[in-house]
C-alpha cells in the first residue's frame, strides 16, 4: 500500500462515517472533541427552536377545537364564534353562531337577535376556517 491508497481509504472512511443512513450529519470520533460538542450544542438549539414553533402551532390548533367556558375567557369582540347555550331550568344545550360584545352581550347570527334572557351561554370556540379560506376573503364577505 502506498500513500495514495491510504489517503483514498481514509477519505472513503470519513465520507461513510460522516453521514448516517437517514441523511443526518454525524461525526466520527475525532481528537478534537470540542468540535463535536459545539456541533451537538448547535443542533440542540435548533431542535429546541423547532419545538417552540411546533408547540405554538399545536396550541393554536387545540384552541380551534376546544370548547372554552365563558367563565374562563370571553371571545374577541364582534368575532363570529360557535356558542353553546343552555335554557334556564333545562339540562339540554344548543349551539349556534354568535358574536359577543361587552355592551350588547351575545348576538345570534342566524336569528339576527340577542340571546334570550332565559338562556345562558356556557361554552364557545372559534368558527373553523374553511380550506383555502384567507383573511382577505372573510373580510370581503363581511363587507357584502
Amino acid at each position: 500500500m502506498n500513500v495514495d491508497d491510504l489517503a483514498r481509504l481514509l477519505s472513503l472512511r470519513e465520507a461513510t462515517a460522516s453521514v448516517a443512513p437517514d441523511g443526518e450529519t454525524i461525526h466520527a470520533p475525532q481528537t478534537d472533541w470540542l468540535y463535536c460538542l459545539d456541533h451537538a450544542r448547535e443542533r440542540i438549539a435548533e431542535l429546541e427552536a423547532e419545538k417552540r414553533v411546533i408547540v405554538a402551532e399545536l396550541t393554536a390548533l387545540r384552541e380551534q377545537v376546544t370548547w372554552i367556558p365563558v367563565d374562563v375567557r370571553m371571545p374577541p369582540m364582534n368575532e363570529r364564534v360557535i356558542g353553546v347555550y343552555q335554557i334556564q331550568d333545562e339540562h339540554w344545550q344548543q349551539w349556534a353562531i354568535f358574536t359577543w360584545h361587552p355592551e350588547s352581550g351575545w348576538w345570534d347570527e342566524a336569528l339576527c337577535e340577542p340571546l334570550g334572557a332565559d338562556c345562558a351561554m356556557v361554552y364557545w370556540r372559534p368558527v373553523p376556517r374553511l380550506p383555502g379560506d384567507s383573511k382577505e376573503v372573510s373580510d370581503g364577505d363581511a363587507a357584502e
